[in-house]
């Protein structure tokens, strides 16, 4: 078959392109081969990167078809975007250790009896490192033959020509050639050659005769292995990330479309133009916590801590969503509340008191809340780049809120008012390589009580939102941030959940009063259910719910768009344009949108 496909080629002078020419076409049959299959083999860890990512390709719901150059942008082999779906389903991974060093090699191909011997990517561990030693494409093919050889053949020359080389791949990590032939029906003393390099220079091989050339084509041939590909399908590798651990607290994911990890996409390929809205719900309470904008091929995973270390905030959820290749991280943080105390003068120290269960801090604004993260987060090193502007709006509306917030509290407590502020920041940081970018939203609320025995001045501290994007590298934070921005501007955390928070607090600080706090504790977990339904059927919610419609505007430059479903998302003017599909999102140039969606204009 072999002799016959190099016939085709001298015939017509084909010189194929990425697309690809027809697999089966492109190798021979598995006459005089030896079939084999893994075993048991163990795989070294590196190679989980590289399943994944096929993984993605093969079984995620892209929603749109990967083109070549996504392909192998994604680090994956550019013929994909050709396969039918029978060649996709039968795509597999096999190992095989090929240069004796003790760790197999990692090779991809279909699982078909006409043409199991042809590789499609082959990797190697050497040294725990992952490296790449073949990838086809239209113009070249490989095979594995025995004992660890592998065969390779190009007809993508300049000459129009073919050309078959056997290498080898030893304990060392070199490559080398032991053997091949050259067509070059433009070369002197031609066309047949034998070779011993990859230079495919006719000057530097030997002339044969056509029968020397045919010979040793099919000779290599018989040599071809036929072996079974383990189905990508079936693979369950490193999975998903892990919510983290620590206090009381729930875990929960989101729907199996963010679940798939496709290492090595970068924010130009197809991937990071779709978007879906994930609703996330606490398993233990059943409340709903969050309404998140999610990438898709991002890992998003999250937790609710009922630490109870505040009796306005008992419950605080952070959502995490980690990009494919694991160079950045968005962190979103529910609403905090801490109580700063002054009693005849006398400033009560930080830290929590468990006896009424109140985190005391004391904070002036934004910046001072950020630069407390940053050392909570092991960056005490960092370096400020760059601060970036936050909207008047936005600003405005946490001004708005601490004078409602100071307004409530006297209401409650029959004190005195003393002021309020709000204030916000969002600033970039350099830590060694990482850049940590902060958004921070705080409001103070000051009154003052005076009980006859002593002057409490208190002054209630309100974090109602934070967000941190971690990149591990300068071009990974450019990259991504775009993708941060409208992730930001597109997710909140539910006005439900910050009721049945409030709802929570009020309940320990009426346990406290009672002195019944353990007692009581029991029923005052079983009380969320009602609560949640309590809030369906409230007029209104909570302060923090005013905040909400303005952190979106973060981003500067933004459209407003209304959904199918009539809510409205904010949208970079980045992206030229948005379609919907339910509740899945595009956003990114026209020629490339999806069939079939509906397009979405600007307000």
């Amino acid at each position: 078959m072999k002799k016959r496909l190099f016939a085709l080629i001298l015939a017509f002078a084909v010189v194929f392109s990425m697309a690809g020419i027809p697999t089966a076409a492109a190798a021979p049959g598995k006459t005089g081969k030896t079939s084999i299959s893994m075993g048991k083999i163990s795989m070294p860890a590196e190679y989980n990167v590289v399943l994944d990512t096929y993984y993605s390709i093969l079984c995620g719901d892209w929603y749109a078809a990967l083109s070549a150059e996504d392909l192998w942008n994604m680090g994956a082999c550019p013929l994909l975007a050709e396969f039918s779906s029978e060649e996709k389903q039968n795509f597999g991974y096999y190992l095989e250790d090929i240069n004796g060093d003790g760790s197999p090699e990692l090779f991809l191909g279909i699982d078909n009896e006409e043409y199991n011997d042809q590789m499609y990517q082959l990797f190697t561990a050497f040294g725990g490192q992952l490296s790449c030693l073949y990838t086809a494409t239209g113009e070249n093919a490989a095979y594995l033959l025995n004992n660890g050889l592998l065969e390779y053949e190009t007809w993508g020359l300049d000459n129009n020509g073919y050309a078959m080389c056997v290498y080898r791949f030893d304990g060392s990590g070199n490559v080398y050639v032991t053997e091949g032939v050259l067509y070059d029906e433009n070369a002197g003393k031609g066309p047949y050659f034998s070779v011993t390099d990859d230079s495919f220079n006719a000057a530097a091989g030997k002339p044969i005769s056509e029968n020397q050339f045919y010979q040793k084509l099919d000779s290599v041939a018989l040599k071809e292995k036929y072996v079974r590909y383990q189905p990508i399908s079936g693979w369950n590798g490193s999975g998903n990330a892990s919510s983290g651990s620590g206090g009381q607290q729930s875990t929960g994911s989101g729907s199996g479309k963010t679940a798939s990890s496709a290492p090595q996409v970068n924010t130009g390929s197809a991937s990071s133009l779709y978007y879906t809205h994930e609703t996330l719900k606490d398993n233990a309470s059943g409340v709903k916590i969050a309404n998140v904008l999610v990438p898709y091929g991002w890992n998003m995973s999250f937790k609710v801590s009922w630490d109870f270390i505040s009796t306005s905030t008992p419950g605080v959820a952070d959502v995490i969503l980690t990009s494919p290749d694991g160079k950045a991280r968005i962190n979103l943080t529910s609403d905090m509340q801490f109580l700063d105390m002054y009693a005849n003068g006398m400033h009560y120290g930080e830290g929590a008191d468990m006896s009424i269960y109140c985190t005391r801090l004391h904070f002036r604004d934004a910046e001072e809340v950020q630069s407390l993260f940053l050392q909570g987060g092991s960056y005490s090193n960092a370096q400020l780049v760059k601060s970036y502007t936050v909207p008047d709006s936005l600003v405005q509306t946490l001004k708005e809120g601490a004078r409602l917030r100071l307004q409530k509290n006297v209401a409650d407590t029959g004190g005195t008012p003393i002021a309020s502020e709000g204030s916000a920041a969002q600033k970039l940081y350099k830590s060694g390589n990482q850049y940590i970018e902060y958004l921070t939203l705080v409001t103070a609320a000051m009154q003052k009580d005076d009980t006859g025995h002593v002057v409490l001045t208190e002054i209630m501290w309100n974090i109602p939102y934070s967000c941190s994007f971690i990149a591990d590298s300068k071009q990974s934070y450019d990259q991504y941030r775009d993708v941060f921005l409208n992730v930001v501007a597109n997710s909140c955390f539910t006005a439900e959940f910050n009721y049945v928070n409030m709802r929570y607090g009020t309940a320990i600080a009426n346990a406290i009063s009672s002195h019944l706090l353990e007692q009581s504790m029991q029923y005052i977990q079983s009380g969320t259910s009602s609560w949640a339904s309590e809030y369906e059927h409230s007029s209104g919610g909570y302060d923090s719910d005013r905040f909400t419609s303005e952190w979106s505007d973060v981003i500067k430059e933004q459209n407003e768009y209304t959904t199918l479903d009539g809510e409205t998302i904010k949208v970079s003017t980045s992206y030229d344009t948005v379609y919907q599909d339910g509740d899945r999102f595009y956003m990114g140039p026209d020629g490339q949108s999806p069939y079939g969606w509906t397009r979405l204009y600007p307000n």
